[in-house]
């Protein structure tokens, strides 16, 4: 497979938020800055289990801290360094008020169902949580700050030594914050800005009054997708993303899924042929030139899943019908997370905020008994799939035919 680089002339400038905290919030609140944008993963956000602001992570209620002293005088303050993507937009918000610089809008480009309203109500707990002294606060990022939802579609695997050297050899430079993608790209934003933006459109990029549709095709094919191949692919051994999808198995499961689970549940976008774009994204898992490991994609499950699989399947069981190949990856996941080890007795690292009680409730027990303490998991599964008796059925049935699958060679 071909490979090119390009060097991006508009990127200008580097801060780490932790390290250059001061830099980062003076760039929010400059009056030459029109647009924020945020992408930082899922569990950046930290949030509780049913989606609302972790006050009690401790990161989290130290910029809450620092932003509530800054509101009511030490200049000190500013000295804290900001340690959560919310904690930082919610301290450079309140600089840019006090320095009355205009509107701004905060653009999430992660992958989070309605991504742009979620970091909005995020945001809003952050200010909430200052107290009365942030009334006139709050009530100017009500009037003044926007929030528009996205969908970014572009597969880009973590940065590794390889990839460094290879662009330097094509390149004759070593580039410190290089990044690696596929060809393929798509962007959609939902066209609600407080002031300027980029006319992105002109770079191809799709402006629309409603992300929903795109957003959630997305997340089911693509995102759901390249999760199932994760799960099922460590548990056989294959390190890549491309390896696994060339099992005709795996990507014979992952087909079925898209059509016959994933599609029934989602409207088309204009113009967006459903069937054509899951065929589209199998082969692009295929190349191996964007070096996707399995480990990589299957961390963060418990996160994850709800997405990009458990969506999907709560539509289903509510149309009647129990998804076969959704819940064989959804078992899929629960069998990485009670074994620990793949096919040839390789350890599978559990990448995960609730890695430890993970591992807790998955513990002992048989095959039935593993389902049902899974299922209790209530920040994972919602009630009607906890409840559902098809589908606790079908998910026993798959995990003890994994379970087997899985045993040491």
């Amino acid at each position: 497979t071909a490979s090119s680089v390009r060097v991006i002339g508009s990127m200008r400038g580097v801060a780490f938020l932790q390290g250059d905290t001061d830099e980062v919030l003076a760039a929010i609140a400059a009056a030459s800055t029109a647009v924020v944008s945020t992408t930082v993963s899922e569990k950046g956000y930290r949030r509780t289990a049913d989606g609302s602001l972790d006050r009690d992570d401790a990161d989290v209620a130290r910029d809450l801290a620092a932003a509530r002293a800054e509101l009511t005088g030490p200049a000190s303050a500013t000295e804290a360094p900001a340690r959560t993507p919310v904690g930082a937009i919610v301290r450079g918000l309140a600089r840019r008020f006090a320095a009355d610089a205009g509107p701004l809008s905060v653009v999430c480009c992660d992958n989070m169902t309605d991504n742009g309203r979620v970091l909005a109500g995020l945001v809003h707990e952050g200010i909430d949580a200052l107290g009365p002294h942030a009334e006139r606060l709050r009530a100017w990022v009500e009037e003044s700050v926007r929030f528009p939802s996205t969908m970014v579609d572009r597969i880009t695997p973590a940065t590794t030594p390889a990839h460094h050297a290879q662009a330097r050899t094509l390149l004759g430079l070593r580039d410190e914050g290089l990044v690696v993608a596929e060809p393929f790209s798509q962007w959609v934003l939902e066209d609600d800005f407080a002031g300027p933006r980029p006319r992105w459109e002109l770079a191809g990029a799709t402006m629309t009054d409603d992300v929903a549709p795109w957003e959630r095709a997305k997340l089911r094919l693509l995102n759901g997708a390249h999760s199932a191949i994760a799960y099922l692919g460590a548990l056989r051994g294959f390190e890549t993303i491309d390896e696994a999808v060339a099992d005709p198995e795996i990507a014979g499961l992952v087909r079925e899924m898209m059509t016959e689970d994933v599609v029934p549940t989602l409207t088309a976008p204009h113009g967006v042929d459903l069937a054509a774009y899951g065929e589209q994204i199998l082969e692009r898992f295929a190349n191996p030139a964007t070096g996707y490991t399995t480990l990589q994609v299957a961390g963060d499950g418990s996160q994850k899943l709800p997405i990009r699989v458990l969506g999907t399947v709560a539509d289903r069981l509510a149309a009647g019908v129990v998804p076969a190949a959704a819940t064989r990856a959804v078992a899929a996941w629960i069998v990485f997370v009670a074994r620990g080890r793949d096919a040839l007795g390789r350890e599978l690292p559990l990448d995960d905020p609730l890695a430890p009680q993970l591992r807790s409730v998955a513990a002992g027990g048989p095959e039935h008994g593993l389902v049902d303490r899974m299922l209790e998991l209530r920040e994972v599964f919602a009630p009607a799939l906890r409840e559902h008796d098809g589908f606790r059925a079908a998910l026993r049935t798959d995990v003890a035919e994994l379970l087997s699958l899985a045993a040491v060679s």
